[in-house]
């Protein structure tokens, strides 16, 4: 049973030997303790600099080999730049829904190799969980293919026009 404990020994003796107690020896039993698990997700892994990148997650006890969703407590979810960026993790936020999953969104600012990482600290009767993720910001590229389209396009729909002018007047 949990709580406080204060227990000793004692004997009282018999007819050859003496009585004896013991020091007194105080202990605490904790209530149990469950394991937790922490998962996360990225819908990719790479993405665009600026592009915004949704992260989603689930917290889960494991009871007897199951888990169960742990809802309404608060998960931090870290965001480490890559080793050339000078800078500290940047840090969120997100709670867990009755289902114990959470999300939350991000926009990359620099290029190159991110880690991101979910935790939640646990408390007196579950334990503390952490799960980390990679993904890659790619350079935005200019859009050669779109801009090059469109002047075609363009130039396309002018000699149009002027070829039907031309031929009207004629």
């Amino acid at each position: 049973m949990e709580g406080a404990w204060r227990v000793y020994a004692s004997w009282p003796g018999n007819d050859n030997y003496y009585g004896a107690t013991s020091e007194v020896v105080n202990f605490t039993v904790l209530p149990p303790i469950t394991r937790t698990k922490i998962y996360i997700s990225l819908p990719r892994s790479e993405v665009t600099v600026g592009d915004i990148l949704e992260v989603s997650g689930k917290l889960v006890a494991v009871i007897n080999g199951s888990e169960v969703p742990i809802r309404g407590v608060s998960v931090i979810v870290s965001f480490n730049p890559p080793s050339q960026v000078w800078g500290q993790p940047i840090t969120k936020s997100a709670s867990t829904g009755d289902d114990g999953t959470f999300s939350l969104t991000f926009k990359p600012n620099a290029v190159g190799n991110w880690s991101v990482s979910a935790s939640w600290e646990g408390n007196k009767t579950f334990t503390y969980c952490s799960a980390s993720k990679q993904f890659t910001v790619l350079e935005r590229k200019f859009p050669w293919v779109e801009v090059v389209g469109g002047v075609v396009a363009v130039v396309a729909a002018v000699l149009t026009v002027r070829f039907l002018q031309r031929r009207r007047g004629a």
